[in-house]
């Protein structure tokens, strides 16, 4: 077995290694200059018309949260409620400014701060960093603000202390992730910010709040919920009671730092997520008394509302407030100055800020990633000799703006190269080996294939660190390319000519469409439905299997379980979370509505019933080859039952809790015991219960008479013990109520799908005369023939394996989850604990994300190999695990290829970041989760049990040598 996990654990280094070249090469980051813009003489920047400023960020503020003019209907739980920022628009309009502000993705809250305080634009690349990110050292209005020395206060958002550890001089920040927390870090904010805004505070001169109550409503109940109308009413009476506060030389602004769609959710680039609201307001001391030039007076209207309204960039605050408060713009800024903020002083801002733009990328052009400007250079160049007027210097800075927007969309085609060389070789390699693992003298190629994998990969580790440098790509991506391509020469010096067989056949068909079709944004974006299509034609042909059965009951029985089969998989599609573009040819079914985050009430009736009957239909499964002996039913019955049942409890109590308007502490306290618990007697004291008890087998003597039951399923009934401790239980526990149901029809279909597996083997075997005779005479009761009958057809083939990671796929769809971020389920970091907790709450969101990849792709596909396999032959049996495990792999690296060929020749397309780039972050992800499947599958749990088997067995002939 230790040959085995050695090529899996080889092949899944490869894919690795594809995956961080080529998204090395296409995930885009941008080089941050480290000049700083400084100002001795005072001549790059305007006299401050306000001496302090309060800076009140609203998390997740959508600008239909604050418009006068939202869209309708008006919904009652968000819209008209926060009303200040448009009444003192309305009433004060050359003091109070309300804007529509545009917001550049990725909408993830830091990338937005980096945004909203340097004025420069975030990658793609960027929104990983979310999570972990690290100190701003470019310029931006808090080093303006420091070199200035002036005192600035911050309470709210703990992140803002991650990126400026050491700007503030007083900070009372709270914890940013607990989502459920709807309360926390608002309280924390307006506990602080009104003892600094009384007249005898100590001093200060900006002081900047971060709200996240909107946010985290957005996050667990959605935007159409009593919560988020309560959290702007809130915020409404804040603002008011600010806004008394202030005096005459304080600056006010307010802004959400992104939108949110319509469950609440963001991070991508949808219509909602980019739109947030921008409130500027002066008390005593007029801004702008005449309407903005005709140049610079943008509007827009919001999504499904009838009226426009200023359209400005939320990147343009940060010179706008630089020059308000007489600090130098930030060097790397490009937004533009806000025109009804100056007046007449209007000429004098877009020349200084056009000025700072021009030397930014002068700067920029000198870098070393000044090639990336060669496309546009001479256009920015005229651009800039011909603004005299304001008119042309206005048109320069958003020139530039598109410009740089346009050239942080270039990629390092070297490395993209390498990295799909890479992901097809290893493709290629995947095909060979499993056609080559079928046959038992193939260990040799298997054991060269690893070695040859692994020394290539050792070469490359053993220099990377030699030559890897930001400024010297070639270098190290030739050695690591040159390392990879040495295993693959290693291979195929191995392969005799002749020795391989690439007849092609009706299971390769669905794979090979699918593969091609993530050329297309159209197929991409309906690929939740399309994966139904795919899995039904891949299991077709048992249908004909079936009808080719010398035996009726045989037919039947096959029959019946593709019924089952298609019946789960129909109904696991209804359950759907619909993209953005899928509307409105979609209608959400895993939540309660579309603007909820709340599941069906029927899925609250039907989530326990599932983990009632989900052991039920294991132990019946398990009843077909008599394996539902020994610890099984214990196991099944008190064990994995009750975690099951714990799992759909802790979502039930979250759903209460969630609901209540003032839901008692007992029931969050309750779901944090219950589920600690349940994982804790299920992973610990299950799995060494698993690991050191009895196989699941039953000795019945009578007299002479020993009869072994589940002798026949001796490997694949405590494989599948093992399958539901280690992998569904936590799978379970981690996924949200709707996803429970589909969840059980998932695993119905694949036991369904592993008895048409073996039934067809046995249909294939009783087609040769012989054995067709013997099993003939062993349906009737008569007495089989003394001739030796030829061993049943048990090689695992690639439809029998494409089927089970097209279920792993659908199931993915099912359970709430599409190639976008917004699909991303944070609730489930909360599972375990209150609030964010390194590594467990980032490993629940991954379970809850990746698990039905891991379970039913990675760790199921063993089970075609396993299944009805006893303990003669184990060597077969190990060699049929393995093939399955290499063809589940080999679809997802075939996915793979395709999502990287779609994303490098379409790297231009509209729809690249849209589309594109989330398809192949999936896809990678995919294809790493079902390797770590495998790998704990065949690796851990399969290995296990034949040793066990062999042990259990050592005296019975034919299993100590298999």
């Amino acid at each position: 077995m230790a040959r085995s996990i050695y090529l899996l654990l080889s092949l899944s280094l490869v894919h690795v290694a594809g995956i961080f070249l080529f998204c090395r090469g296409f995930l885009l980051s941008r080089r941050a200059l480290d000049r700083v813009s400084l100002c001795p003489d005072g001549r790059c920047t305007l006299n401050a018309t306000h001496n302090r400023a309060v800076v009140l960020i609203i998390d997740a503020l959508r600008f239909d949260f604050v418009s006068p003019h939202p869209p309708e209907p008006h919904s009652p739980f968000h819209h008209n409620v926060l009303t200040l920022p448009r009444e003192l628009s309305q009433s004060q309009p050359d003091r109070s400014f309300l804007y529509h502000s545009f917001v550049d993705p990725p909408t993830t809250t830091l990338q937005r701060i980096k945004g909203i305080t340097t004025g420069s634009l975030s990658t793609f690349v960027d929104m990983g960093s979310n999570f972990g990110g690290s100190e701003i050292t470019e310029d931006s209005l808090i080093v303006q603000l420091a070199r200035a020395r002036r005192r600035m206060v911050f309470m709210g958002d703990d992140t803002w202390l991650t990126v400026y550890p050491t700007a503030f001089e007083r900070k009372f920040p709270f914890d940013s992730f607990n989502v459920e927390d709807l309360h926390t870090v608002d309280n924390g904010v307006i506990a602080n910010i009104f003892p600094v805004l009384e007249p005898g505070a100590p001093h200060w001169d900006v002081a900047i709040g971060h709200f996240l109550g909107v946010d985290h409503v957005g996050h667990r109940v959605g935007p159409d919920n009593t919560a988020m109308r309560d959290k702007l009413a809130q915020m409404d009476d804040v603002l008011r009671r600010v806004v008394n506060a202030l005096d005459d030389n304080t600056l006010l602004v307010v802004m959400g730092d992104h939108g949110m769609d319509e469950k609440g959710d963001h991070g991508g680039d949808g219509a909602r997520e980019t739109s947030a609201a921008l409130w500027i307001y002066s008390k005593s001391l007029p801004l702008s008394s005449s309407p903005p030039p005709e140049y610079l007076a943008q509007t827009t209207p919001f999504v499904g509302a009838q009226y426009e309204h200023r359209l400005v960039q939320q990147i343009d605050l940060v010179p706008s407030l630089a020059l308000l408060l007489g600090l130098p713009i930030p060097f790397n800024n490009l937004g533009t100055v806000i025109p009804e903020l100056f007046g007449d002083r209007l000429d004098d801002a877009l020349k200084l800020n056009a000025q700072q733009i021009w030397e930014y990328l002068k700067e920029y052009r000198a870098s070393a990633s000044g090639d990336e400007l060669d496309a546009s250079w001479e256009t920015l160049s005229g651009a800039w000799r011909s603004a005299r007027s304001s008119a042309d210097r206005a048109r320069f800075t958003r020139l530039a703006l598109e410009a740089c927007r346009a050239m942080w969309a270039q990629f390092t085609m070297g490395l993209m190269f390498a990295g799909l060389s890479i992901i097809a070789l290893s493709t290629i390699l995947g095909i060979a080996l499993f056609l080559r693992s079928a046959r038992v003298e193939d260990q040799e190629l298997i054991t060269a294939a690893a070695s040859s994998v692994l020394s290539g990969l050792f070469v490359f580790a053993s220099t990377w660190a030699v030559f890897d440098s930001k400024d010297v790509v070639p270098g190290h991506v030739a050695l690591f390319f040159g390392s990879c391509l040495f295993c693959f020469v290693l291979l195929v010096s191995t392969v005799r000519s002749g020795q391989l067989s690439f007849s092609l056949s009706w299971s390769a068909l669905p794979v090979g469409l699918h593969t091609i079709s993530l050329l297309s944004n159209s197929f991409i974006l309906w690929e939740d439905r399309m994966s139904l299509f795919f899995l039904l034609s891949t299991t077709a042909p048992s249908i004909l299997v079936a009808f080719l059965s010398p035996d009726a009951r045989m037919r039947n029985r096959i029959l019946g379980f593709s019924l089952v089969l298609a019946a789960c998989g129909r109904l696991m599609s209804v359950s759907t979370v619909c993209r953005e573009e899928q509307a409105p040819y979609c209608t959400p079914t895993y939540y309660a509505t579309g603007g909820s985050q709340a599941p069906p009430l029927l899925a609250l009736v039907l989530s326990p019933l599932a983990a009632l009957v989900l052991p039920e239909l294991v132990r019946r499964v398990l009843a077909i080859s008599a394996s539902d002996g020994g610890p099984m039913r214990f196991v099944l019955a008190y064990v994995v039952r009750g975690a099951l049942l714990v799992g759909s409890a802790c979502w039930v109590l979250e759903y209460l809790e969630s609901s209540a308007q003032d839901a008692p502490s007992w029931i969050r306290l309750a779901r944090t015991i219950l589920v600690r618990l349940s994982l804790l007697v299920t992973l610990v004291g299950g799995m060494a219960f698993w690991w050191y008890g009895p196989l699941c087998i039953e000795v019945r003597r009578d007299g002479t008479r020993v009869e072994v039951l589940g002798f026949a399923n001796a490997v694949g009934a405590p494989y599948l013990l093992f399958f539901m401790l280690a992998g569904v239980v936590p799978l379970w526990t981690s996924t949200q109520i709707s996803g429970q149901v589909v969840l059980l029809l998932a695993f119905a279909a694949l036991f369904a799908w592993i008895e048409i597996v073996d039934s067809s083997r046995d249909v294939r075997a009783m087609r040769t005369p012989k054995a067709a005779q013997a099993a003939l005479a062993a349906l009737s009761g008569k007495q089989p023939p003394a001739t030796p009958v030829p061993e049943p057809d048990t090689e695992v083939r690639f439809g029998e394996v494409a089927a089970v990671a097209l279920l792993a796929q659908l199931a993915f769809f099912g359970t709430g989850h599409q190639a976008t971020l917004q699909s991303i389920q944070w609730k489930t970091a909360f599972v375990l604990s209150r609030s964010v907790v390194y590594p467990w709450s980032p490993l629940m969101v991954s379970i809850s994300t990746f698990g039905p990849l891991v379970v039913l792709g990675g760790m199921g596909s063993a089970l075609i190999g396993a299944w009805c396999a006893g303990p003669r032959g184990l060597a077969k049996t190990e060699r049929n695990a393995t093939r399955a495990a290499l063809g589940v792999m080999l679809y997802f690296s075939c996915l793979l290829l395709g999502a990287a060929v779609s994303a490098a020749a379409l790297r231009r397309h509209l729809m690249v970041w849209k589309v594109f780039a989330p398809r192949l972050m999936l896809a990678c992800a995919a294809l790493l989760a079902v390797d770590v499947g495998v790998l704990l599958g065949v690796g851990v749990g399969l290995d296990r049990v034949l040793n066990k088997v062999r042990t259990v067995f050592r005296n019975v002939p034919g299993v100590a040598d298999s």
